[in-house]
């Protein structure tokens, strides 16, 4: 048969018919002979729909077995998508070409061969936005068959993946792909990261411990308490759910390789405003040794750039995509990214814009029989926060604070973020439980911020912002002496942290023991008699002379002592005196103030006796007051941006 055409009519439940024209059509079979015991030549050649071509050569059987050459050249692949149900996604462009040998023994047909799709395009159907496509994919080695394939080598040229997080915060892949996000989010107890303490403190590092206990329902999750001092765990329980079960059941599949080059992810979220939009480019790697197979590992090692080719990003390590949560190790690192990018995130949720800065991560995830150690280093260099952007959903954190008190001497901060948990709850995800320790490590350094500078310079006391001064007095006693030098050391590891002393007059306590001072200095002042060193050794007799003296002096008039008071006259009289006279020497506002700025005055001096601490970032706040406590008059220190 020569030049012959024909027509392909499909039509599937719930697809629009479609019609494939095959011409011109050439068609040769034999030579036969009957009856036919020997299989038949058999030579196609045929153009479908007018730019494809296909040839077949080889031997067919009348039983079915067949032994045949194929050689299939730019088929679009809108055309074999066609006759499909509208699915969630639709295919634009797309050429396949493959070459290899088909085999059909007992029913039972074998490819081997090669085969390559040359610029696809896959279009989520409901949103018209792209998600996957590439210039070029080759698949050299391929040996398929009803029991297993193998392909030895995979290679992807220009490809494109498009990632998008939509307006209802929904992923464009999890969507097409019909997965539900988990209901419910992950809740870590109110003192989780209780234990804010710094791993290393030269390298600013801030290792957070979470201790916590939580009890839910069977199906959510129990978050367990610290085990390891420094070590921030996170143990995540629920029922268990055997996807490994489920993996272990599909075809087997080994691929020797597989390659990308010259390739790109482009991400986009869509649920924030302005839309936030990164593309790694320069993508490229290689991922060796996959095979669902028990025990095998693959290997990876994949590379680009964030943005631009000075933020590199990596995925290394091993794994097995098919039993992940058997033994899985990979290392995800991306540096020097520009903090700015950020600002859509900043803006919304710190409230701020970036002005400056860089970013760089490395996460290190562990999965072994389903249970997860993942580590997480932050590090963030030269942190400069720009304007205040009023967002409504900004979280009520002081995090220009945070970021000082977390800044090193170099201006890095580095959080190590350790979390464990297990795969069995549905529940489970790991980025929700990361941000939520680091809300809670911020939270904490609000509340205490002296606690994290206290973990730098070792100690110092549970209270070590508070400085104990005797009322009346503005002398720094010897151990609160030692506690300031303690602090200046830590503040000078904290260059953006500015110190404020309070300044404020002093309080009623002290102008009560200043009254009494003031008096006694008078009496003791007072000419004539014997000296004393002090009130207290002066003879009765001679104190209470010296006060009617006192008296007389300030009143103008000799005092009228009445004749009755109870107990020993002179010690009665000696009362009545300092009660009349006391409030003739109240310490006037100005006394007070000036009391308040001497302890001011006293603290800086401590503060910055050693000259670790520059004098520029501290600060004497007449703004703020002490306050009287059994232990004494307490100044509170204050630390701000």
């Amino acid at each position: 048969m020569t030049d012959a055409a024909a027509q392909l009519h499909v039509a599937l439940a719930g697809a629009r018919p479609t019609t494939v024209a095959v011409a011109p059509l050439d068609l040769t079979l034999g030579p036969a002979a009957l009856p036919l015991a020997a299989p038949l030549a058999v030579t196609l050649a045929a153009r479908i729909d007018g730019r494809a071509r296909l040839r077949v050569e080889g031997k067919a059987g009348a039983d079915g077995d067949a032994d045949l050459a194929v050689d299939l050249v730019d088929l679009p692949l809108a055309r074999l998508a066609a006759p499909a149900p509208p699915g969630p996604v639709s295919v634009g462009g797309g050429r396949l070409a493959a070459r290899g040998r088909v085999v059909v023994a007992a029913g039972a047909p074998r490819f081997t061969g090669g085969v390559n799709v040359a610029d696809l395009a896959v279009v989520e159907r409901a949103s018209g936005d792209p998600l996957v496509g590439w210039g070029r994919l080759d698949l050299a080695g391929i040996a398929a068959s009803a029991e297993r394939l193998t392909i030895a080598r995979v290679g992807f040229d220009r490809l494109r993946s498009h990632v998008i997080v939509t307006r209802d915060q929904q992923l464009n892949l999890a969507r097409v792909a019909g997965v539900e996000a988990a209901e419910g989010e992950v809740e870590l107890p109110p003192d989780a990261a209780d234990d804010v303490t710094p791993a290393d403190a030269d390298a600013g590092t801030i290792a957070t411990s979470v201790a916590a206990t939580a009890a839910r329902e069977t199906g959510a999750l129990a978050v367990a308490a610290r085990d390891g001092a420094g070590e921030g765990k996170v143990r995540v329980v629920a029922p268990i759910t055997n996807t490994t079960g489920a993996a272990a059941q599909l075809l087997p599949i080994r691929i020797g390789a597989v390659s990308i080059r010259r390739s790109r992810i482009d991400f986009t979220d869509q649920s924030i405003e302005p839309h936030f939009a990164v593309t790694i480019d320069g993508f490229n790697g290689v991922i060796t040794g996959l095979d669902s197979r028990p025990g095998r590992q693959a290997r990876f090692d994949l590379r680009g750039f964030v943005g631009d080719r000075f933020a590199p990003a990596s995925l290394t390590g091993r794994a097995n995509p098919f039993a992940y949560d058997r033994d899985t190790d990979l290392t995800a690192r991306f540096a020097n990214i520009e903090l700015p990018l950020l600002n859509p995130y900043s803006g919304r949720y710190a409230g701020y814009a970036i002005a400056r800065g860089k970013l760089t991560t490395t996460l290190h995830w562990k999965i072994v029989n389903r249970g997860l150690d993942a580590q997480h280093r932050i590090v963030i260099d030269q942190l400069q926060w720009g304007a205040a952007t009023g967002s409504k959903d900004k979280v009520p954190l002081p995090v220009r604070l945070a970021s000082s008190l977390l800044k090193d001497r170099n201006g890095v901060i580095t959080l190590d973020l350790p979390v464990k948990g297990t795969l069995d709850n549905p529940k489970f995800r790991i980025w929700p439980i990361v941000w939520k320790i680091v809300g809670n490590v911020i939270g904490k350094i609000a509340l205490a911020p002296f606690k994290l500078l206290g973990s730098l310079f070792g100690g110092g006391g549970p209270r070590p912002e508070v400085v104990t001064f005797a009322p009346g007095s503005a002398a720094v006693a010897p151990e609160s002496g030692a506690a300031l030098a303690k602090i200046a050391k830590a503040l000078a590891e904290r260059p953006e942290v500015r110190l404020d002393i309070p300044a404020g007059p002093a309080g009623r306590e002290d102008a009560a023991v200043m009254t009494r001072a003031a008096l006694e200095a008078a009496v003791l002042a007072a000419r004539g008699g014997k000296k004393a060193a002090d009130y207290a050794g002066l003879a009765a007799d001679t104190r209470r002379d010296r006060l009617r003296t006192l008296y007389k002096a300030r009143f103008g008039a000799a005092p009228k002592i009445p004749g009755d008071l109870p107990g020993d006259k002179t010690a009665a009289q000696t009362a009545w005196l300092e009660t009349a006279l006391l409030p003739k020497f109240e310490p006037t506002a100005a006394a007070l103030e000036a009391l308040g700025t001497a302890r001011a005055e006293a603290v800086k001096t401590a503060l910055l006796a050693d000259g670790a601490l520059a004098a520029e970032r501290v600060f004497v706040n007449t703004a703020l007051a002490v306050a009287a406590s059994d232990k004494g008059i307490e100044m509170t220190l204050q630390i701000r941006p």
